[in-house]
């Protein structure tokens, strides 16, 4: 299947306060591109935030907002979007396409490969980190939304062999 692995990052509570996004495009099991970027979310950053992620306000001085993200990360948002807790994930982006009303938001497949772990192996242990850790898929700075995004891909491709993922196949729906 192809799809394209996403992750965001807040700077707070409001899904629409995205600061940081990853993407990885894989075709016929092969990464055929990727997109990360800082966000300027245009808001304030809560602290419980930047103790998960480690993005400060003045990272982000300067970075594109999502309106000029948008136009990147379109193009790859086609077919199947896959994310480890699509709905915080699917969440943010509904919340930020509702702000900006982009004329080219279309619908698009979704899977969430934190449902599919719970239901593959039961509810503990499903953390993305702890699950590249179980499947052997090293490293990776955890809440880096590229490296979530990247980790997260490998983990599909896998679950994906090993699965029927249709049935956790959703539909995203531009939110006007």
């Amino acid at each position: 299947m192809n799809f394209t692995a996403i992750d965001f990052e807040t700077a707070n509570c409001e899904r629409c306060s995205v600061c940081a996004v990853g993407l990885v495009r894989v075709e016929n099991g092969e990464t055929v591109a990727t997109f990360n970027s800082l966000i300027n979310p245009q808001t304030y950053f809560d602290n419980r935030c930047i103790q998960v992620h480690g993005i400060f306000p003045q990272d982000v001085e300067g970075a594109p907002t999502f309106p000029q993200i948008w136009r990147k990360i379109r193009p790859l948002l086609s077919d199947t979007v896959v994310a480890h807790n699509a709905p915080f994930d699917i969440s943010c982006l509904r919340a930020c396409l509702a702000q900006f009303r982009p004329a080219d938001a279309a619908e698009f497949d979704y899977i969430c490969t934190l449902a599919i772990s719970r239901k593959m192996f039961g509810r503990g242990g499903n953390r993305l980190n702890e699950l590249a850790q179980t499947f052997g898929l090293g490293g990776f700075k955890h809440h880096d939304a590229f490296e979530d995004a990247a980790i997260c891909a490998q983990l599909f491709k896998i679950l994906e062999q090993r699965t029927d993922v249709s049935p956790f196949k959703k539909r995203f729906i531009p939110p006007f």
